[in-house]
């Protein structure tokens, strides 16, 4: 495992894992190219010439049309094991957190007008609910019970930090 430098302003403002075989991606080029900076996004970037490179998808050699995923959420960890060619749909289903516009502020939980949260997991194109609930903390369990079930992420959400909780 090795860490790459990754450069904002001028300043080393992060380090990206990568596997030892892609070591040489932190190499100089022949121009003393190898600055990875921080994309406005969490991402390790690069250009060449008039296209702007991404680590993750240098190492995967991502064919146009697919996304690489990032299994454990973490945009800066771009070992191997870590990665993974996926469709939009894919990736979406493993990202972590609630919408924007989440009323509860947990992803896969809704507040019912009966005063009761129902926690739905989204899998594969279908909506799978999972339960009606008294409190926030039962169906955020439920629902990240649910995404481990079909291999998501969980733990991203906190309801304690939800408007719904305070």
């Amino acid at each position: 495992m090795v860490e790459i430098d990754v450069w904002k302003h001028g300043v080393v403002v992060a380090k990206a894992t990568v596997d030892d075989q892609d070591a040489y991606l932190g190499e100089s080029d022949h121009l003393g190219n190898a600055h990875w900076r921080l994309h406005s996004k969490g991402y390790a970037e690069r250009r060449s010439g008039s296209e702007t490179l991404l680590l993750h998808r240098e190492i995967m050699g991502s064919p146009m049309g697919k996304m690489v995923d990032h299994v454990s959420g973490d945009k800066l960890d771009c070992r191997r094991s870590n990665l993974r060619i996926t469709n939009s749909r894919g990736n979406s289903e493993n990202r972590r957190g609630a919408n924007k516009n989440s009323f509860t502020g947990v992803r896969g939980v809704s507040l019912r007008p009966s005063g009761k949260y129902r926690s739905r997991v989204g899998y594969q194109g279908t909506l799978h609910h999972v339960g009606t609930f008294d409190t926030i903390e039962e169906a955020t369990r439920a629902a990240e019970a649910k995404r481990q079930v079909f291999g998501f992420l969980t733990g991203a959400e906190d309801p304690a930090a939800s408007p719904a909780a305070s």
